[in-house]
């Protein structure tokens, strides 16, 4: 017997059935409002112009930044234009409501939390499995200002309110300045404009190696938060090829910190290994420059395939 294809659209309000159920079914206690009515600011554009946790910050310890990036246009209670800036157009999406003041739209779910002329705010939820998450990926406000109140009411533009705070500058200097209280020494986290390893010499080389994936129509990047390098050296002293991670500090220094591909019992020989051609290879043969968060250099992890040539 052949089974029936569920239609597409039938599939996202089963899932959205189920997403309610399992909030309805927590202990979760808040205020509820109707479900929104987006004729009310139909065709006005907003612009997102914050995106921070509820402490405030667009930082969290781990070095990732949440960034105000979205332009909507509600049509009706049922879709919604959302401007893409790599390709530089529109594009229509469907407003699917679930319960309450909590919907999806551009792929994403929503709580509602208010709606005026000059302003919108949403709480972004994480939903995995049909079920609504808990904790800091459910714990993201977005606010958008409407155009007529961006420029003609506050004078501005949405790049100047889109800038980080200066109570983002304070925490980044606070990580910055954290120590390992093991070791003594700068914890790394993710930097805003990753490490550069710029060649001295034409017989070396160093690119990004990180890949851009699409995951339910979104492109998604670890560039930032998790770069890997491929470091080529030619005329080496041996052919060899070394997959490890390292820590490069404020100033450019490189440390080992993570070796692959080798049994635990060599751990420390490979270490001792990779730290000598790291002092003696990639620091003499490459410029390295730290990255760099709101401007400040600090101590930041990065991979590195790295590759020699005779």
């Amino acid at each position: 017997m052949k089974l029936k294809r569920i239609p597409f659209f039938a599939t996202i309000f089963i899932s959205l059935f189920l997403i309610s159920c399992s909030e309805n079914n927590s202990d979760r206690k808040e205020d509820t409002i109707a479900v929104p009515d987006f004729t009310t600011i139909k065709n006005k554009e907003y612009f997102e112009v914050k995106r921070r946790f509820s402490n405030g910050l667009s930082f969290d310890t781990s070095g990732f930044q949440l960034e105000p990036l979205w332009i909507l246009n509600f049509q009706s209670n049922d879709s919604v234009m959302a401007f893409s800036s790599e390709r530089a157009r529109w594009h229509t999406f469907p407003i699917l409501h679930d319960h309450d003041n909590v919907f999806n739209m551009v792929f994403e779910f929503f709580r509602v939390k208010s709606i005026h002329q000059d302003s919108l705010v949403f709480q972004r939820l994480e939903v995995r499995n049909n079920e609504v998450k808990q904790g800091y990926l459910s714990d993201v406000n977005m606010t958008f200002y409407s155009r007529d109140y961006i420029f003609n009411k506050l004078k501005t533009n949405p790049i100047a309110l889109q800038k980080p705070t200066k109570k983002d500058t304070l925490f980044i200097n606070e990580l910055i300045q954290k120590l390992d209280p093991k070791t003594g020494e700068k914890v790394p986290f993710a930097a805003r404009n990753i490490v550069q390893f710029i060649p001295k010499v034409n017989t070396v080389s160093a690119s990004v190696e990180n890949k851009v994936s699409k995951v339910d129509g979104k492109n998604h990047s670890s560039l930032y938060m998790e770069p890997k390098y491929k470091i080529t050296i030619n005329k080496s002293y041996k052919k060899f090829d070394y997959l490890f991670t390292a820590i490069i500090d404020e100033r450019g220094n490189i440390k080992i910190n993570k070796v692959y591909g080798v049994l635990k019992d060599a751990e420390a020989s490979r270490k001792k290994l990779l730290q000598g051609i790291a002092d003696v290879y990639i620091k003499n043969l490459f410029k390295v420059i730290p990255g760099t968060t709101l401007g400040r250099p600090h101590a930041s992890e990065v991979e590195i395939y790295l590759i020699g040539r005779k």
